[in-house]
């Protein structure tokens, strides 16, 4: 039988997470190793993971790819901000499919995985707008705001936060940070989706 996974925010080779997420490592190289050995223990070479963003940062492409040999199972990468490689690249890893963002059906609900939350609102949008023209060097209205979905009600599959909070809202986060560093079964993404439903 087939498995899903969902995990997201894992930034292979990024020394800088480990501060700033405050993650539980030494250096990258413990951090990678962990991740690798997590993956493998609950994903089988049939399964499939679904990696919402940020799969790597700063990291040579031969290196990525030898981490990519390693991993188990079939991959889906969902585009974040820190995927730079091309689609191509990404394919010659490994990569099974490159996309933007999914609508898949989820017990028995459609559901939308994007690496980004739901655009917060008009409103938040133009405030940093008029912060920027005020203030340029302080603030700046995130990048990354073309690439969020609009909340249109379904419940939403995400990561880009680095937060330990599972879900909110109808919104379920599979940062590594919140899952111990391993990629989550679809089961536990049905038990949140049926329990805040």
């Amino acid at each position: 039988m087939i498995n899903l996974f969902f995990i997201s925010d894992i930034h292979f080779g990024h020394d800088n997470i480990i501060k700033y997420a405050n993650r539980p490592f030494i250096d990258v190289k413990e951090m990678n190793e962990v991740i690798i050995n997590n993956w493998n223990e609950v994903v089988k070479d049939d399964d499939l993971v679904i990696i919402a963003g940020d799969l790597s940062l700063g990291i040579k492409k031969p290196e990525l790819a030898q981490i990519m040999l390693q991993l188990k199972g079939k991959k889906i990468l969902i585009k974040g901000n820190h995927d730079k490689f091309s689609n191509s690249e990404y394919y010659s890893m490994g990569i099974t499919i490159v996309v933007d963002s999914i609508l898949m059906k989820i017990a028995n609900k459609r559901v939308n995985i994007s690496h980004y939350p739901y655009k917060s609102g008009k409103f938040n949008y133009w405030k940093y707008t008029i912060l920027h023209s005020l203030f340029p060097k302080r603030y700046f209205r995130p990048k990354e705001w073309q690439n969020q979905l609009e909340n249109d009600g379904k419940f939403l599959i995400h990561g880009h936060t680095h937060s330990l909070t599972k879900i909110t809202n109808r919104s379920i986060n599979v940062c590594c940070e919140a899952w111990d560093y391993t990629p989550i079964h679809i089961n536990e993404i049905i038990r949140l989706i049926n329990k805040n439903s």
